[in-house]
C-alpha cells in the first residue's frame, strides 16, 4: 500500500529503471540480454542514441592515458554533440567545451579539486544542522570537530 501511496512502483515491472541501469553500465559489463534490451531501446527511441554515444566518449576519457588522447576524445565528442543539434544536448556539450582545458589538466597533474569541494560540503551540511543556534562558538567547534579527523 505504501507503494501506492508514494508512487514506488515494483523494479520488477518499472521498465524506465531497467533501462536506465543498462544505460549506467559499460556496455562490456553487460549480459547478452541486456545487450539485446539495449539494442531494442535504442532503436525504438532514437533519440536517446546521441546521449549514449557521448556516454560512451566520456567513459573513454576515464580511460585515456596522456592528454592529448583525452583532447582528441573530447573534441569528437563536442564535434558530434554540436552535429545532434538538440537543446538540451547542446546546452550539457557547451558546458563541457566550457570544462574542457580543466578537464585536460588533470591528465598533466593527476590533480583534482575533490578534497576541497569535500571540505566545502561538510561545511554547508555542518551549517545547515547547526540552523537556529545562537553561539557561533558551537558553529565553529562542529567544524573543528568536523575537520579533526581530516
Amino acid at each position: 500500500m505504501q507503494g501506492l501511496r508514494y508512487g514506488h512502483i515494483s523494479k520488477r515491472i518499472n521498465y524506465t529503471y531497467t533501462v536506465r541501469k543498462i544505460f549506467y553500465k559499460g556496455i562490456e559489463h553487460l549480459k547478452d540480454k541486456e545487450k539485446e534490451k539495449l539494442k531494442k531501446v535504442l532503436k525504438e527511441h532514437p533519440y536517446l542514441v546521441p546521449y549514449y554515444v557521448i556516454k560512451k566518449l566520456i567513459r573513454k576519457v576515464y580511460k585515456a592515458r596522456d592528454r592529448s588522447e583525452v583532447k582528441m576524445i573530447l573534441e569528437t565528442g563536442i564535434n558530434y554533440g554540436r552535429k545532434v543539434g538538440d537543446p538540451d544536448l547542446n546546452r550539457w556539450i557547451d558546458k563541457l567545451a566550457k570544462y574542457e582545458e580543466y578537464i585536460l589538466n588533470y591528465f598533466e597533474s593527476r590533480t583534482t579539486n575533490a578534497q576541497l569541494e569535500g571540505n566545502n560540503l561538510l561545511v554547508k551540511l555542518l551549517k545547515r544542522i547547526s540552523f537556529g543556534f545562537r553561539n557561533p562558538l558551537n558553529y565553529t567547534q562542529r567544524l573543528s570537530i568536523a575537520f579533526s579527523s581530516i
